[in-house]
């Protein structure tokens, strides 16, 4: 039903400038013209910091980089109406103040997909060919999976690093298949990677619409694009990233999944960046809560990270080389001792060995949102302890 509040005659809306991105609000201003129609839009493009720097991230406040200038523009009144690929926006720290998400649309395909001039498949590669990626994930589970292969940094818009590749600076790439449907370039791909070879990140294939919170009228203008599995997706993932500290280029992946049964279910994992060492955990839960399925599996992790941890004190060398359950143990123990805030309601999650249980078998517990928090951060605290 649409709302019969009124309707804001002109909604500006503010973006990167890269070919993807204005695509991307190009679908939000057809499926904002088939809900509110008459509605007229103008499109507000800005350069991000991540779109001018080619070089490592991490030497630009990496995250946030794509998103703040976007944010700056909404808060300062240049436009009404940020649209965001949900993998870019920080899940580290709140949205900036004075602003929300009004809705998260329909997801798109979470996958990746290699990209070869001979359309050769991952498994078919030669030792030593050259895949071009920046992505700490895809660089960590390549080396796991396919370790006679050699990652080049590339950075850049989807188009850009395929006329990098054309020019011979590498000989494959990795790209997010959504990325690439939304250009218009789905001719390039020589293999879509299942969600078992490359696990996608926090976030993959969901655009965010974020808005000014005082704008009752725009939100519920807007509101009615947002596609409810995919909002409890989102949701479930930057919970579980929040409660790490990580961010878009973090050694962490994961995609939540509804069901046609209504079933939300969270699979994540956290690795050392040359792949040496992963730790996976998958856990259900109920119709609601959401969030707290997202701490569950975050706490899962950190508890894995306790017991090896505790294992590798009696039998790694002082200086552990990079890579190593050390180096794991160094950063669960930073992300353990970062606690996550307040997550309304409660959750049922099971054991994450346990992927498919039985209805059954699926606990539920219904608790305040301080109950919650308290019950969030005495899992985190339990979890660090020991590498504390």
């Amino acid at each position: 039903m649409v709302s019969t509040m009124s309707v804001p005659e002109l909604i500006r809306i503010v973006s990167r400038d890269s070919p993807m991105a204005l695509a991307q609000v190009e679908r939000v201003r057809a499926e904002l013209g088939v809900l509110r129609p008459g509605v007229r839009t103008e499109v507000v493009p800005v350069k991000t910091t991540g779109d001018k720097w080619l070089g490592d991230l991490s030497q630009v406040e990496g995250k946030g980089a794509f998103t703040k200038e976007v944010d700056a523009a909404l808060l300062a009144g240049e436009a009404d109406l940020a649209v965001h690929c949900v993998k870019d926006v920080p899940a580290d720290r709140p949205l900036p103040a004075g602003t929300v998400f009004a809705a998260f649309l329909k997801r798109d395909d979470v996958r990746d997909a290699l990209v070869h001039p001979g359309g050769l498949t991952l498994d078919e590669l030669p030792a030593g060919t050259r895949i071009g990626t920046s992505a700490v994930r895809r660089v960590a589970q390549l080396a796991a999976s396919h370790p006679h292969l050699q990652c080049v940094p590339f950075r850049g818009n989807a188009n850009r690093r395929l006329a990098k590749l054309a020019a011979g600076e590498a000989d494959a790439l990795l790209l997010a298949v959504s990325g690439l449907e939304r250009i218009g370039r789905e001719d390039v791909i020589s293999e879509v990677l299942s969600t078992e070879t490359m696990m996608p990140p926090i976030g993959a294939g969901i655009l965010a619409l974020q808005c000014r919170e005082g704008d009752a009228e725009l939100i519920d203008a807007v509101s009615g694009l947002g596609h409810p599995d995919t909002h409890r997706e989102a949701t479930a993932e930057r919970m579980f990233l929040h409660v790490l500290q990580g961010h878009c280029n973090s050694p962490i992946a994961g995609y939540a999944r509804v069901d046609r049964g209504g079933e939300l279910s969270l699979r994540a994992c956290v690795f050392t960046p040359d792949g040496k060492t992963r730790l996976n955990a998958h856990e259900w839960a109920g119709r609601l809560d959401a969030a707290t399925l997202g701490t569950s599996v975050a706490v899962s992790l950190l508890r894995q990270g306790r017991g090896r941890s505790s294992t590798a004190s009696r039998t790694e060398p002082a200086q552990a080389p990079p890579g190593s359950v050390c180096s794991l143990r160094k950063a669960l123990t930073w992300w353990a001792r970062l606690l996550c805030t307040p997550a309304a309601g409660a959750a049922g999650a099971v054991d994450s060995s346990t992927p498919t249980p039985p209805a059954h078998s699926r606990r539920s517990v219904h608790s305040s949102s301080t109950r919650s928090c308290t019950w969030t951060s005495t899992c985190v605290r339990e979890a660090s302890g020991a590498a504390a």
